[in-house]
């Protein structure tokens, strides 16, 4: 099974859509930054009326012409995109949005380029605004020989709900842990990149997903946060 258009990735997105929806709710309009999604598949199923409250913004490594459809950008009160490396040229988006998401963002990043993230982000968000996170995690690890267990941990358990790759793609995948070529594979636990979140005083809450699909939801790895300033 691809991950792409199967529950998990479904309920990912009804879980997004939610979020947006709660927050938006009280507000008449709002500054949104989507980070690494060059369809915006996430938010397609906003509603007309939440959606002429946004004002839009897309960074993608990649936006491929006709991805994202002309009706789609009209449908906002607002839209932008932009392309490139997020490290170099986020800097291109010159807002302060009051929510930001991404999903299955950081396990592409290095550690470094994690915590780089969160002092980008943190920049570009306007008071009180907040960052949704889904990804996928790993268990806790004190050693980089530890971190490899974790992942194997977490990939056999993947492959009990048909979302397996190769282990040959796993093993390179870690051989390259450290090397920012934004490739997946670079996964984190939960303890540590709340390690980070301290750090770079956010406020977090932490949801685990998809409790109702699988016995372990912990181990399958897919966990949101809800960040804004003002540490713990």
């Amino acid at each position: 099974m691809q991950i792409y258009e199967s529950a998990f990735d479904l309920e990912q997105r009804e879980a997004i859509t939610k979020k947006i929806e709660e927050f938006i709710e009280n507000r008449d309009q709002i500054t949104m930054l989507v980070i690494g999604s060059p369809d915006c598949k996430e938010i397609k199923n906003l509603s007309e009326k939440i959606k002429e409250k946004i004002n839009l913004f897309v960074f993608d490594f990649e936006i491929k012409r006709g991805k994202i459809s002309k009706n789609f950008k009209k449908s906002f009160n607002f839209y932008e995109e932009h392309s490139g490396d997020f490290f170099k040229n986020i800097e291109k988006i010159k807002i302060k949005a009051d929510f930001v998401f991404h999903r299955w963002f950081l396990h592409h990043c290095t550690d470094h380029q994690k915590i780089e993230s969160f002092k980008i982000i943190k920049n570009l968000l306007a008071n009180e605004g907040e960052l949704l996170i889904i990804d996928w995690m790993i268990p806790d690890y004190s050693s980089e020989q530890e971190r490899w267990e974790s992942s194997k941990k977490y990939y056999k358990y993947q492959k009990r709900h048909g979302l397996d790759i190769a282990k040959s793609k796993q093993e390179h995948n870690f051989s390259k842990i450290n090397n920012p070529n934004g490739k997946g594979g670079k996964f984190i636990s939960h303890q540590k990149l709340e390690e980070i979140m301290k750090k770079e005083n956010l406020e977090f809450k932490r949801e685990i997903l998809h409790q109702s699909k699988v016995e372990d939801p912990e181990l399958f790895g897919a966990n949101l946060y809800i960040c804004k300033e003002g540490g713990n």
